[in-house]
């Protein structure tokens, strides 16, 4: 086992495989940076991406929208966080 993961090319595996994986890794990497930077862990690409799905934002387009909308914000991270939570 241990062999095969010696052999697994990690920048590979960083790289986007397809445009909404490059427009989830845009959000991952500003919404990280952000958590850093208050002093927060880092949450996985995997917990964004299936927050974003939940919300509705299921193609490229609304992700795309999504983004541009967030980054007009005054604060990318709260705009984020209030727009996605869930509202019961």
């Amino acid at each position: 086992m241990s062999d095969i993961l010696k052999s697994v090319d990690i920048k590979r595996l960083e790289k986007p495989l397809n445009k909404r994986q490059e427009i989830i890794k845009m959000f991952v990497d500003r919404l990280n940076s952000d958590r850093v930077l208050s002093g927060r862990k880092e949450l996985p690409a995997s917990f964004y991406a299936m927050k974003m799905y939940d919300a509705g934002l299921k193609t490229d387009f609304l992700l795309w929208w999504f983004w541009g909308y967030c980054k007009d914000a005054k604060n990318f991270s709260s705009c984020w966080w209030w727009n996605l939570n869930s509202k019961k």
